[in-house]
Formats: structure tokens, C-alpha cells, sequence
């Protein structure tokens, strides 16, 4: 079927157990070790399963099905079998309607930014906020990215979503701007295919933005698999722009160091599991502590995400951390509910 895909369409008697027989032998063969040259080679094999009674035999659904059934196998790991079965036939019909809902969603507009602010970690003041992206469901209310982004993904609109949030966000920020709450930075998050698109700058230099800064969250560990000549062009592009760069969930991946040398950010995003017990741990201070001062270092700006009590900030202050984000402060809200908290924060 491609260059390392395979079909065998076997037919047998109903409840004949050969076909996962066939499976396993095929992958005891695949495990025996091929002499080639003076090499050893070894591979894997991944394989899916589907089933179909003859009377009612359709090969094109049959392929789908077992296509499904083997990427299954891959998610479990390197030589798996997984056989077809109601789950996932379910899962399937749940994504096939999510897709088409998903399209109708482009169509109608029903993506929206919220916004969580980020404050500094000493006075307490808006420093900016995140535009979060938001699904409006007709039927089931606000949806978070988890609900869907990673079918959007597949069917190929989140540049359109990235474009709609940015949009949207820097229309509310200028809204407020004219009642005069002054929103000094907007971050956004931005996808690989998004900040490789020729037509990102065009689509920056539109923007209604006037005081507030625009800066871009990418995620650490997307960088240092993908970082290339034309990234770093882009970069070199944004920032002429004014554009300021951050790396999302920083200390998660594999080697925090190396991006921060590679990508040359203006700020770092310390991810919240390494601030989640800094009140109480002391390795988790340390941690942090060693962070903020190879970020300074740098001369690189530091915000922790996931702040949720007055301890941890009070703690992540005195760390020498520059700002702070996350459900102390407030949930992720609408316009009109940031619009309320600032002009609470202003008149406090």
C-alpha cells in the first residue's frame, strides 16, 4: 500500500482465530534479526486488524478500518497487534462528527480568544495577558483546546484558528484601549505551521494594536525538534516587527538549555509543575531559583504559569521570578469580564 505499509485480505470462517494467529507469527518473524553485508539489521512491525462478514464485504471501509487499527497498534508502542473493534468504530464516528462540526465552526465564526492576565510578581500589576483560544459550541457551551484542537489539527485549520485568535484578541485589546485600559502586552499562542506561513507578517502588520505589545508563545519542545534556517528567519522577521518571542511550558523538554541559546527568547514561561509545590519543597525552589538566574543571565524575562495560592507567589517573588499567571489572579475570561477586572485593578 506505500513504501512500508501492507495489506493481507484473508478470508475465513466466522470466529476462525487465524487472523491474529497470521498477526503473531508475522511479528515473531519480523523480530528475528537479518543479516545484510556485515550488517545486523532489525525492525518493527505494527499491525491492524479488521474484520468483515463476506455477504456484506466492502475492502474500502475494511482498509479504513484496519488503517485505524494500526495506528493504534503504533500508539501502544513498536511491535503491537490491535484488532478493530467498537471503540474504536466509536472513536472514529465521534472524530468524523467533531470534523464536520469543527468546519461548520470556521464557517460561522464560533472561535473566540479568553484572556488570563499576568501580573508582576512584586506590585501586583497587569503586566499583560494570554489569549486562550475557545470554541463557542451552539450546543455544549465554551470548549477548552483539549476538546478539540488536536482533530483540528488533523483536518488542517488551526492556522485559521490561530489567525482568528490573534485577530480577535488584538480587536479587544484596542476596544479597551479606547476606554482607557491600557493592556501593556498580549500573548498568543502560535503553532509551527502558523510561524512558517509566508503570510504571518501581513497578517501581523493588519492588527488593530497600537499600545499594546504582541508577543508569541511557542512551545519549547516544538523548537528544538523543528528549529531551522527558515525559523529562524521568521524570528529575525517578528522582531523587526516589534514582535516579542516566548517559550511555552520551559523545563519540560529534553534540554531547556540548548533553547534557550538556539532560540534567543525575550521571556521563558517556567512550566507549572515546577512551581506547583515551590512553597513547601525546597528541591522545587532550587529548581527555580537556578532557572531565573541563568534566564537573567541571559537577559532573559521570566513568568510562571499555574500560580494558584498566595504562598506560591509570594515565594516565586522573593525567587526573583518577573511574573506571574494562573488561577490566583483569576480564570480565563471573556472581554467583558477582563474589561471588569481591569478597571477593578484601576481603581483599587
Amino acid at each position: 500500500m506505500g513504501g512500508d505499509e501492507f495489506l493481507a485480505a484473508v478470508a475465513r470462517p466466522r470466529g476462525d482465530p487465524s487472523p491474529r494467529a497470521l498477526a503473531e507469527r508475522m511479528l515473531a518473524f519480523a523480530r528475528r534479526p537479518l543479516s545484510l553485508d556485515e550488517d545486523v539489521v532489525r525492525f518493527g512491525m505494527s499491525i491492524g486488524i479488521a474484520r468483515q462478514p463476506l455477504e456484506a464485504f466492502d475492502l474500502d471501509a475494511l482498509q479504513v478500518e484496519a488503517d485505524l487499527a494500526m495506528y493504534q497498534a503504533k500508539r501502544g508502542g513498536k511491535n503491537q497487534i490491535h484488532e478493530y473493534d467498537s471503540e474504536l468504530r466509536s472513536r472514529a464516528v465521534r472524530n468524523k462528527t467533531l470534523s464536520d462540526e469543527l468546519r461548520c465552526a470556521v464557517e460561522r465564526d464560533e472561535f473566540a480568544p479568553f484572556f488570563q492576565t499576568q501580573h508582576d510578581a512584586r506590585t501586583g500589576a497587569v503586566v499583560g495577558a494570554e489569549a486562550l483560544v475557545r470554541w463557542r459550541h451552539p450546543e455544549r457551551g465554551v470548549l477548552t483546546p483539549d476538546r478539540f484542537l488536536p482533530v483540528a489539527e488533523k483536518i488542517g485549520i488551526v492556522k485559521h484558528i490561530d489567525l482568528t485568535v490573534m485577530r480577535r484578541a488584538a480587536e479587544a485589546a484596542r476596544r479597551l484601549e479606547e476606554k482607557g485600559l491600557i493592556l501593556p502586552k498580549l500573548n498568543v499562542n502560535v503553532s509551527l505551521p502558523r510561524l512558517r506561513d509566508p503570510d504571518l507578517a501581513a497578517s501581523i502588520a493588519s492588527l488593530p494594536l497600537s499600545a499594546t505589545a504582541l508577543s508569541f508563545e511557542i512551545l519549547e519542545a516544538v523548537f528544538l525538534d523543528e528549529f531551522d534556517d527558515l525559523t529562524r528567519f521568521q524570528f529575525d522577521r517578528l522582531r523587526e516587527m516589534g514582535v516579542t518571542l516566548e517559550i511555552d511550558d520551559f523545563g519540560t523538554g529534553r534540554t531547556s538549555i540548548v533553547a534557550l541559546t538556539r532560540l534567543e527568547p525575550d521571556r521563558i514561561k517556567i512550566d507549572r509543575e515546577l512551581a506547583r509545590d515551590v512553597a513547601t519543597d525546597a528541591t522545587q525552589r532550587r529548581i527555580v531559583q537556578s532557572i531565573v538566574d541563568m534566564a537573567a543571565s541571559l537577559k532573559v524575562g521570566t513568568t510562571v504559569e499555574g500560580v494558584e495560592t498566595r504562598a506560591q507567589a509570594e515565594v516565586l517573588a522573593d525567587l526573583g521570578v518577573g511574573a506571574l499567571q494562573g488561577f490566583l489572579f483569576g480564570e480565563p475570561c471573556d472581554e467583558a469580564e477582563l474589561e471588569r477586572r481591569l478597571r477593578g485593578l484601576a481603581a483599587a
